[in-house]
């Protein structure tokens, strides 16, 4: 179905129609949800499995969907998990494509008196870009959930990018704090996933 389209009805493509599995319901199609690794989920019933559309984009068939794509290990009582949508994308800019990374593009280059970490979620390393008005070095501090420091480095006064080995530590949210002597605190968070 094309959502653009002027007569919104004559767009409609059936791309599967149920095949008749019960076990020991009817595993029908219900409720849908954008799951975070960009496919759509359909809950069917009280059973234990959701329908898996692989490919959202794809017009047609190639859209592919998979009837019971998705086993679980116990009945869903008829439920469905909520994501939020967190590539909705800028306001001016809609229409940035699903991807299963939140960000892995640096974007634009780094303003004055930014600091930018990327991949995130990071696995294997974690890549600091900065620019900063201090003339001497800054601190990096990176903590883990529990508020233990778990890396400072000192990056060098300017601008530039440091790329730091994360593979060997745990996955989990991790805050950073960069302490300047222009009085601009910069901070924020990663998270590292293995």
């Amino acid at each position: 179905m094309d959502l653009w389209a002027t007569d919104v009805s004559a767009s409609q493509t059936t791309v599967a129609e149920w095949d008749g599995y019960a076990d020991p319901i009817p595993t029908l199609f219900w409720v849908c949800q954008l799951g975070p690794d960009c496919k759509i989920y359909i809950e069917g019933g009280d059973t234990r499995y959701y329908h898996v559309i692989h490919n959202p984009d794809g017009a047609g068939m190639a859209c592919n969907v998979e009837q019971r794509g998705l086993v679980l290990p116990t009945p869903n009582g008829a439920s469905m998990p909520v994501f939020p949508n967190y590539r909705l994308g800028p306001l001016d800019n809609p229409g940035v494509p699903c991807t299963a990374t939140v960000s892995v593009n640096p974007g634009p280059e780094v303003e004055p008196g930014q600091v930018r970490l990327f991949p995130n979620p990071a696995s294997d390393e974690l890549t600091i870009e900065y620019r900063f008005a201090d003339v001497m070095n800054r601190q990096f501090l990176l903590y883990n959930a529990y508020g233990q420091m778990v890396i400072e480095i000192s990056l060098p006064a300017g601008g530039g990018k440091v790329n730091i080995p994360v593979g060997k530590m745990a996955s989990g949210v991790y805050w950073y704090v960069s302490p300047g002597t222009d009085a601009i605190v910069l901070c924020g968070k990663i998270i590292i996933n293995h």
